[in-house]
């Protein structure tokens, strides 16, 4: 018997036509501007964040192009200059952790477009909501609601926000009250793809179902420039 096999560019045809079919109800423009869209500030950019929080702000750079561990620099704290001491004790925090303002909260894939349902509009701009599929990896994407808008030429997401709609505990000792998230993305253009450019948060939550905690954060991006990623250093031979 001869054993045939799919050509893998029908295999690609079959699974966005899965796709599409899922979201057939999505309007066209929704389904453009979500093809372009990410929570994540793009790969290859370079950028300034200055992060406002709990009466305190400090401003990082970012730079993919810069040698491994020395991508994120603090630039300045509280308004002024870091000192040495404050950049070293910044590396060493970085180097243990992954958690950045920029981190997306979810993915393009974890929207479930079968709750899409239109929410009006706002200066020309269409508004949505939606929630998140079930298997997304995030278990708190469940308790959350996602409104964003739309403009038109090109079809692009200007705005996003979440919204937690009832308490949640991931675990024993926490209890999440209060969640909201928003995020505005400044325009494509000839030589840029859209970037994010600003973010807001709050949250309110108790621990050990005692202490009360409430954070806001303020986020601004700036300095956009495209960098060139650094290569891996080579490997020496044995």
């Amino acid at each position: 018997m001869v054993k045939r096999t799919v050509p893998p560019v029908l295999l690609l045809l079959i699974a966005l036509a899965a796709w599409s079919g899922a979201r057939a109800e999505a309007p066209a423009q929704v389904l453009e501007a979500l093809a372009g869209f990410s929570t994540d500030a793009p790969p290859g950019w370079a950028y300034t964040l200055t992060t406002r929080r709990g009466g305190e702000s400090s401003s990082e750079r970012f730079d993919p192009a810069a040698a491994d561990g020395r991508q994120w620099q603090l630039l300045q704290h509280n308004g002024r200059p870091a000192s040495e001491e404050e950049k070293d004790r910044y590396s060493r925090y970085r180097v243990t952790t992954n958690s950045t303002a920029t981190r997306a909260t979810f993915r393009r894939g974890d929207i479930d477009l079968s709750t899409l349902q239109p929410a009006g509009s706002i200066a020309g701009e269409e508004e949505y909501l939606c929630g998140f599929r079930a298997d997304a990896p995030d278990p708190l994407l469940a308790h959350l609601q996602l409104r964003f808008r739309v403009a038109s030429h090109p079809s692009r997401i200007t705005r996003y926000q979440l919204h937690l709609l009832k308490p949640y505990s991931p675990i024993f000792s926490l209890q999440v009250l209060r969640l909201e998230v928003e995020v505005t993305l400044s325009p494509p253009g000839p030589d840029r793809p859209a970037l994010p450019a600003s973010a807001r948060s709050f949250f309110q939550g108790r621990v050990l179902l005692l202490k009360s905690v409430v954070e806001e954060t303020e986020a601004s991006y700036s300095e956009f420039e495209k960098r060139v990623p650094a290569a891996p250093p080579e490997r020496g031979g044995t």
